[in-house]
């Protein structure tokens, strides 16, 4: 243990002095955790029965009801992920953290065991897990006060398409190939409702699959899951150039929705723009010209210029 011994040392406030506060080195203390923020987990879990919702779901993993339960495992899944984990290797340093441990409704199992219950979720438990978040969601929003929900429902619905790179380090996993940027990912693509912050679909495929083909699917379940909340509100439909598709605007449009799409800037595309008439006129590209250098701007790329030499040459002579 070592003591950092008091100091009084001059204050840069003319008239005041200051002190260090006296401080010791030594043993973390077991009794603290960086990861209190897991008290909000367990409240959630006490309030809209997530473990109970995802138990359902799941249903039974084991043959003999020992130990944790798939909704359980499930729960202690993510929330290794909320403490910034990415690896199996995770449970273990959370188990680690007594008093984070014990703000959870239920243990974390260790990474050994983590992998045999991972192991035994196929298809139908994951569906399962999807079913559960949309009980939950729709829990959640009935929690919700009613002038608060009236809002939410009665207010205009924006859904973003978008999708996510996971990096894996091992070829063998399912649903992943190495993408066009070298990695070995697998590819989320979802639907998000923007105003309520959650999925309303997604799916896991691999690293290089194109999102046009899935968005027509994800865009009717997304707009059933947003019908069954009750909601009435315009609904808009938005995405980056990944999804620019004639067949992804059709679907929006025959569900009754707007859209607002990325496109990419090419000369087909302004000749289709210029034949658009609307009400009031013809759309028309307008063309932004650089403007003409002028004596100071001509001055400054020459000043820029000898600078440049400069460091170049001091560069090489060094």
């Amino acid at each position: 243990m070592k003591k950092i011994s008091r100091r009084r040392t001059a204050s840069r406030t003319p008239g005041k002095r200051w002190s260090r506060v006296r401080a010791q080195v030594g043993d973390p203390d077991r009794s603290l955790t960086e990861n209190g923020g897991l008290l909000l987990v367990a409240e959630l879990d006490r309030a809209l029965g997530i473990t109970a919702a995802l138990d359902a779901g799941i249903g039974p993993v084991k043959t003999r009801d020992r130990g944790l339960s798939g909704g359980e495992f499930a729960l202690a899944t993510a929330t290794v992920q909320l403490t910034g984990e990415d690896h199996l290797v995770g449970f273990d340093r959370l188990r680690a953290d007594m008093v984070g441990e014990g703000l959870l409704p239920a243990p974390v199992p260790a990474a050994t065991t983590a992998a045999t219950l991972a192991a035994r979720f196929g298809q139908a438990q994951r569906e399962g897990i999807k079913v559960a978040c949309a009980r939950l969601t729709g829990r959640a929003l009935a929690a919700l006060a009613v002038a608060e929900r009236a809002r939410v429902l009665a207010g205009p619905v924006t859904i973003d398409v978008d999708a996510k790179d996971i990096e894996v380090y091992s070829t063998r996993k399912e649903q992943v190939v190495r993408s066009y940027k070298g990695e070995v990912s697998g590819r989320v693509h979802a639907c998000h409702w923007a105003q309520t912050g959650t999925v309303l679909a997604a799916d896991l495929t691999d690293g290089r699959s194109d999102g046009r083909t899935l968005a027509p699917d994800q865009i009717n379940r997304a707009i059933d899951a947003v019908h069954a909340t009750g909601a009435t509100g315009q609904i808009l439909v938005q995405g980056d150039s990944g999804y620019y598709s004639g067949t992804v605007a059709a679907r929006i449009t025959a569900r009754e929705a707007m859209f607002r799409l990325a496109v990419p800037r090419t000369g087909p595309l302004w000749r289709a723009v210029s034949r658009v008439t609307p009400a009031g006129g013809v759309f028309r590209p307008v063309a932004r010209e650089r403007p003409a250098p002028t004596r100071e701007m001509q001055g400054q790329g020459a000043r820029s210029h000898q600078v440049k030499n400069r460091q170049v040459g001091a560069a090489r002579s060094a």
